[in-house]
């Protein structure tokens, strides 16, 4: 299972996307934006009940999340674009989202 989206995001603003996913399996995403434009893009996760999951926190035109399956809570997953590296008015990226068998057992 996997998808894909792209778009342009103004500096300073969020992009939205919403995926589904399966609960029983760990999302992967990654975020990528133009390294001539960009030096920093940020990735947060959240899942239908609002909650938070692991962000990306790194300051390059790459960001890679891992979501382990037990921290999703639906089959729903909403990703917030961001650049605010981003050195023009605005900044392409490109965002997939994929997922593996879980890492560990479930208990």
């Amino acid at each position: 299972q996997g998808h894909v989206a792209e778009g342009i995001v103004a500096k300073g603003e969020t992009a939205t996307h919403a995926f589904a996913v399966d609960p029983n399996r760990d999302t992967i995403i990654v975020a990528v934006c133009d390294d001539a434009a960009c030096s920093d893009i940020r990735v947060v996760g959240s899942d239908s009940t609002g909650a938070f999951l692991t962000p990306d926190l790194t300051t390059d035109s790459e960001g890679i999340v891992t979501i382990f399956a037990d921290a999703i809570a639906s089959k729903k997953l909403k990703v917030e674009v961001s650049t605010p590296g981003c050195k023009n008015a605005a900044c392409a990226y490109a965002l997939s989202v994929s997922s593996r068998p879980r890492s560990y057992p479930a208990e």
